[in-house]
């Protein structure tokens, strides 16, 4: 099987340049094995059963990198436990060849082999964590069984294995798959892979099949190098395909799949606006069938998703072992404050088995009421009980939440008479994972969101001289696309166009042969609405006088939160 993947470049590059230089034959991978395609607590022979099978099922994968790699990485049993490899390619390589793997500790495995014309060589533990066999490949010999044995009382953990030898048979070796995950319908997404050709005489020429795949070469040289591959769907769902490259009777492929998704819209700025409506607009989407229109007033004052966390743990499923190790500092916090905080995944874990942590929000600048919202999860079999306290004004209509082990809960607390000063602090006795923490006082518009066909539509019923907010998701059969950009409306006062000359707010407003002028500071929106509520002009203002050119009538000037009416004739 061809393990080759772009993590492992780097490493396998090193490997493949030893001995290059031969003047009877080249390098090639005979097999490699970084377990990129296995999940935690896979055996060897769940991964691949024609090939591999172990002594015990306590042999198998942990999301974890002791052994100097990237995880997973498989965990050999202690006591003399055994993971055999039986390989039946060895790709027409003969002589001498090598095999290298990553441990924590190169003293504690052994590798074997009673293959008929295999013989192994004397173990080099020369560098800290790499065990290196030289293994020398009779003439004529096809098949290979190699058994490594933990001969330690202590568990050992393997990666990055790759067996390279010498052949004289013309070879093309790349990655087994690619994979694009969750492109966007009318978006392209590329991956770079490596082409190592060996003896061949002709040059390799490049075919793709499937439906948004396409490569950036028809041919290579017979040396091989670098080929970037790409996916643009046109429709949602999931494609397959197949590379494939060919040089005389040598032939590699590749398995293409790819998934399409909806992408992002892009919400635009309202027109139209009014002292009680406005038309919220979007950009079309592709792929998309109908949108989702959400339009709300309000506030956040907290948004917290511990993007940043690189750990493990939490959202990946893992919810104990050695996951969520390195303690997050105050920089990756700003104005919080904490004590036993860890980075997990795209989240963090408060605590340890001995210690109990806690996290406190930075100052909210509330005034008044709001909404607290969370996700938070028990670390496997710990207490479920999660405090939530508040200070510096206000009060929370509840202190505590039970959450469930192994899993992430949603919860949401009323915050009541919160001051600009107001803070949240989550503890619990013992570890618990938190995420997604969000404080806001938004409300929803009666009948929102709504679902609207097309790329506009008009918001009524708002309240004068109010400010509003609104945003967009894309829909397709059952997909959802995330939510987009917010925009920011705000409607004008009751003295509106029809109703008489309003007073005029807005510095020094006035018109002279079909233009506006009007004072402004630099970077202020400017709206000019016509008298049947149609937004006819809008723009950002320079520093000082600004002018506007528009046609003759009644029109509202909207500058900021200044608002004025002027006659242009």
């Amino acid at each position: 099987m061809r393990r080759f993947t772009l993590l492992k470049s780097l490493f396998l590059a090193a490997v493949l340049a030893v001995g290059s230089g031969s003047a009877w034959g080249q390098n090639v991978t005979i097999w490699s094995e970084d377990w990129s395609s296995g999940s935690a607590n896979d055996t060897p022979s769940e991964i691949n059963s024609t090939m591999y099978t172990q002594s015990n099922s306590k042999t198998k994968l942990y999301n974890e990198k002791l052994a100097g790699g990237t995880a997973p990485e498989l965990l050999l049993s202690k006591d003399d436990a055994t993971w055999t490899v039986t390989l039946t390619d060895l790709k027409g390589a003969e002589g001498e060849a090598t095999l290298t793997f990553k441990n924590n500790d190169n003293t504690r495995t052994t590798v074997s082999s009673t293959s008929e014309g295999i013989t192994i060589g004397t173990r080099d533990t020369s560098v800290d964590k790499v065990t290196t066999y030289p293994i020398t490949i009779a003439s004529g010999t096809t098949e290979m069984v190699l058994v490594f044995t933990n001969t330690s009382s202590s568990n050992v953990r393997i990666d990055d294995v790759v067996l390279t030898g010498k052949a004289t048979l013309p070879t093309i070796e790349t990655v087994e798959n690619i994979t694009f995950t969750d492109v966007a319908v009318g978006a392209t997404a590329e991956q770079e892979i490596t082409v190592i050709a060996a003896n061949l005489t002709d040059k390799i020429a490049v075919a793709v099949t499937g439906e948004g795949f396409a490569t950036g070469a028809t041919e290579m040289e017979a040396t091989g190098g670098t080929l970037k591959v790409s996916y643009s769907p046109a429709a949602l769902g999931s494609h397959t395909g197949t590379l494939t490259l060919t040089s005389g009777e040598t032939t590699a492929t590749v398995a293409l799949s790819g998934n399409a998704v909806l992408g992002t819209p892009a919400a635009l700025d309202a027109e139209s606006v009014t002292a009680n409506s406005f038309v919220a607009k979007w950009e079309e989407l592709d792929g998309a069938t109908s949108y989702s229109l959400d339009v709300y007033s309000g506030e956040v004052f907290l948004a917290e998703a511990f993007d940043n966390m690189d750990g493990t743990g939490g959202n990946d499923g893992e919810w104990s072992g050695s996951i969520a190790s390195a303690p997050a500092s105050a920089t990756d916090f700003p104005g919080w404050e904490i004590e036993r905080v860890y980075k997990a995944n795209g989240c963090i874990k408060l605590g340890t088995s001995s210690d109990a942590g806690h996290i406190t929000t930075p100052a909210l600048g509330l005034d008044g009421d709001a909404t607290l919202t969370f996700r938070a999860g028990a670390w496997n079999k710990d207490n479920t009980t999660l405090s939530v306290a508040i200070s510096g004004g206000g009060e929370l209509a509840q202190s505590t939440v039970e959450m469930k082990n192994n899993e992430f809960t949603e919860y949401s607390i009323v915050i009541a008479n919160g001051t600009e000063n107001t803070q949240i602090t989550f503890s619990g006795s013992e570890r618990f994972f938190l995420d997604d923490i969000m404080v806001d006082n938004l409300v929803r518009v009666d009948g929102y969101p709504q679902d609207v066909n097309g790329t506009s539509h008009e918001v009524t019923g708002l309240t004068p001289a109010t400010e509003y907010s609104y945003a967009v998701t894309a829909k397709a059969n059952e997909e959802t696309s995330p939510v987009s950009n917010e925009i920011s409306v705000t409607t004008l006062n009751d003295e509106g166009p029809g109703t008489g000359i309003a007073s005029v707010t807005l510095d020094g407003l006035y018109a002279v042969n079909g233009t506006i002028y009007f004072n402004a500071v630099a970077g202020e929106r400017v709206e000019v609405i016509n008298t049947l509520g149609q937004c006819v002009y809008a723009g950002a203002t320079v520093d000082g006088l600004n002018s506007v050119a528009v046609e003759a009538g009644i029109v509202v000037v909207k500058v900021g939160n200044s608002v004025g009416k002027v006659v242009v004739k």
